[in-house]
């Protein structure tokens, strides 16, 4: 059996011939997961929500909340790549037809 990033009690993997302890392991994470993602249901939605301070929402103002996210990280990666753009040294030709 060898260990992956040295998490032992989460990433365990079989190698060929060496047991089954790492599929055990595996099932448990997966099985985790699955809890987590599939059970995720319209009680533990509330719960969040109430954690992060918005107590009873709609769809509607779920929905705002959601493409204003969309569109904050849109404009953060836009101002980004254009900031890159804008500092890029232009090709020796480009400066030598500026010089002339």
């Amino acid at each position: 059996m060898f260990v992956v990033w040295g998490l032992e009690n989460i990433f365990c993997c079989k190698v060929p011939g060496r047991g089954t302890h790492g599929d055990a392991r595996l099932d448990a994470v997966a099985n985790g997961w699955n809890q987590w993602v599939l059970g995720y249901g319209k009680d533990r939605q509330t719960r969040l929500l109430s954690r992060l301070g918005m107590g009873k929402v709609n769809w509607q103002q779920l929905t705002l909340i959601l493409m204003l996210c969309a569109a904050v990280a849109t404009a953060l990666l836009s101002l980004s790549l254009l900031r890159e753009i804008h500092f890029r040294r232009p090709a020796e030709e480009v400066r030598h037809y500026r010089r002339f």
